[in-house]
């Protein structure tokens, strides 16, 4: 996938967190995407969870840690939302809650896990969370959601946008800045590039002015070694006998002449 259709995916992951949940219902809910959405961003939230799953079916590699725990925990929020309406009545809120839990276990986890590699001694999730930024709050969530009892639902869902926003700022935000910088440095290249092509240019346009008004001011006569032309008399073969040389039509007649003489009458052949 190229830059644009990466970025527009994690827009729309990354807009599970204004989704709100809605009361359970019989009646099937009216999306409620406006005009304004869509032209913001014209991929749904849907549709970037089934592209995160084609790029994890086509990819011989894994993908990154924070794009996969992007893609986990918008898709709880998104089934706890489509859970509210009969279109997908079977999503109970214990499956809810499950979703959830693993989602956070594993984005903290995923989050720790580095920080653990090269150590001579492990440190706790606790202590490399509180040095990264994540707060202390969510790796409660992740031991009550581990070892004991789940969390309420409520405490799963503001645990899951927390986590969105803290990915989006240390690793959606950075590479969105670092793509404006680079293409910022391309187009200042770009731009250096067509202004010296036009200096160079008009260098050019102002050489050939001065050539050709040198011409004007000072006619000469073209010569294949000197590369010049003078237009000004050639005396130097007059009076000195010999045969006379080409002249600089490359002929030694005068063609004007030759042309408004008259033709000679044929004399009529003897019968």
């Amino acid at each position: 996938s190229d830059w644009y259709e990466f970025r527009e995916v994690g827009d729309a992951l990354l807009s599970a967190t204004t989704f709100e949940p809605t009361k359970t219902t019989n009646v099937i809910q009216e999306d409620s995407t406006t005009a304004d959405d869509v032209e913001h961003n014209s991929l749904t939230l849907e549709d970037a969870l089934k592209r995160v799953d084609a790029w994890k079916n086509r990819s011989s590699k894994p993908l990154p840690a924070s794009v996969e725990s992007t893609g986990a925990l918008a898709l709880a929020l998104w089934r706890e939302r489509e859970s509210s309406s009969v279109r997908h009545p079977s999503i109970v809120q214990s499956e809810c809650r499950m979703l959830y839990s693993t989602a956070i276990i594993r984005t903290i986890n995923g989050l720790a896990d580095p920080f653990q590699q090269n150590r001579s001694f492990a440190s706790s999730v606790a202590d490399i969370c509180s040095q990264i930024g994540v707060p202390l709050w969510l790796v409660e969530v992740r031991h009550e959601a581990t070892h004991n009892q789940m969390p309420s639902l409520s405490t799963l869902r503001n645990s899951a946008i927390t986590l969105l926003n803290y990915l989006n700022s240390v690793y959606w935000d950075p590479l969105n800045q670092i793509r404006n910088q680079a293409a910022a440095q391309i187009r200042t290249c770009l731009d250096d590039y067509m202004n010296a092509v036009e200096s160079e240019e008009a260098e050019e346009r102002s050489v050939e002015t001065s050539v050709v008004q040198s011409i004007a001011r000072s006619p000469a006569t073209y010569t294949r070694d000197e590369g010049f032309f003078d237009f000004g008399e050639d005396d130097s073969h007059e009076d000195k006998g010999g045969p006379i040389p080409p002249t600089r039509l490359g002929t030694n007649s005068n063609m004007f002449a030759v042309l408004m003489e008259e033709k000679k009458k044929k004399k009529p052949k003897a019968k």
